[in-house]
C-alpha cells in the first residue's frame, strides 16, 4: 500500500533531519544504491523464474509431471519477485 500525501511527507521531513544532524550515517545510509542493489535481485530471481518456467516446458515433452512442476515453480518465482516490486514505493 503506498504511503499518503502527509506519510510522504513526513518521512522526507525525517530524512532531511537525518541529514542535517547526522551527514555521516545518511552519507553511509545510500537509499538510492539500496533500492538499487534490491531491484537488481529482484530482476535476477525473476529471471531465474523465467529460466525455470523455459526449462519445464522442455522437459515436459519428455517427463510431464516434472516438466509441469517446474514450469509452475518457475512461475510462482516470477510471480513472487515482480510482485513487490509493482506496488509502488513501500519497501522496508
Amino acid at each position: 500500500m503506498p504511503l499518503s500525501e502527509n506519510e510522504q511527507r513526513t518521512l522526507d521531513e525525517m530524512e532531511r533531519a537525518l541529514h542535517v544532524d547526522d551527514p555521516a550515517f545518511s552519507a553511509d545510509v545510500d537509499l538510492d544504491r539500496l533500492q538499487f542493489r534490491r531491484l537488481a535481485i529482484r530482476f535476477a530471481v525473476f529471471l531465474l523464474g523465467l529460466v525455470l518456467l523455459l526449462a519445464g516446458a522442455v522437459m515436459s515433452a519428455a517427463l510431464l509431471s516434472v516438466g509441469v512442476v517446474t514450469s509452475v515453480l518457475g512461475f510462482l518465482v516470477m510471480t513472487a519477485s515482480a510482485t513487490p516490486a509493482s506496488g509502488g514505493r513501500h519497501d522496508s
